[in-house]
């Protein structure tokens, strides 16, 4: 990476402070995320450990070259860094879910993913249909040929341990199979967004429609 090794930041305007520190924090959390040390960046990238630090410490304005260069090497997008990903109401889109479990599934050509995606989902959206639908009295129960009850308890055990079995018929896979079982780089953002949303909703932290 030629631009480390001059001087990549000569006549390059600085950040305002408050931006260029809240930069510099998810320049630090995307490198842990990668599995990264200071060091292990800078020789990657044919810098110094010294420069990652004052970059991450907010202590040197980030180029757009530079910018570039470590989403490359973290798997990161470059929204993520500047902080532009999807809001949580985003993140909670049903169409966003379904797009980032498919495009896994479909991403490593196994059959099996793709059904066990399309069938989880489709149960999930019917359990939650059920439920709405019964809120209007104007609707007949006869829609339903399963009783509430039972189908409740059905969905409930297919929910739970359709997780289990799909994992059992992965491990069987070719090991060049499991290695497909990812996102490409461009959408990691997008994919870090989604789990965030999610585990702060686990927490109490933030709910679908905030």
């Amino acid at each position: 990476m030629p631009f480390y090794r001059s001087n990549p930041y000569r006549g390059l305007s600085k950040m305002k402070d408050r931006h260029n520190l809240e930069t510099a924090k998810r320049l630090s959390e995307l490198r842990r995320a990668a599995g990264l040390t200071q060091k292990q960046a800078a020789r990657m990238l044919g810098t110094t450990q010294s420069n990652i630090s004052q970059l991450e410490h907010g202590k040197r304005g980030l180029s757009s070259e530079a910018a570039i260069e470590f989403c490359r090497l973290y798997g990161a997008d470059i929204s993520e860094l500047l902080g532009e990903g999807p809001s949580p109401a985003e993140s909670f889109a049903l169409g966003r879910a379904e797009s980032l479990l498919k495009a896994i599934a479909e991403n490593c050509e196994l059959d099996d993913i793709t059904r066990s995606a399309g069938a989880y989902l489709s149960l999930c959206v019917y359990r939650m249909l059920r439920s709405l639908y019964a809120l209007n009295p104007h609707n007949s129960s006869e829609l339903f040929s399963l009783p509430e009850k039972e189908a409740e308890e059905l969905c409930m055990t297919f929910i739970g341990t359709e997780p289990e079995r799909l994992c059992a018929l992965i491990e069987a896979a070719p090991a060049a199979k499991r290695s497909m079982l990812e996102l490409p780089v461009e959408r990691s953002a997008e994919l870090r967004g989604f789990i965030k949303a999610c585990e702060d909703m686990l927490l109490g932290n933030n709910s679908p429609d905030t």
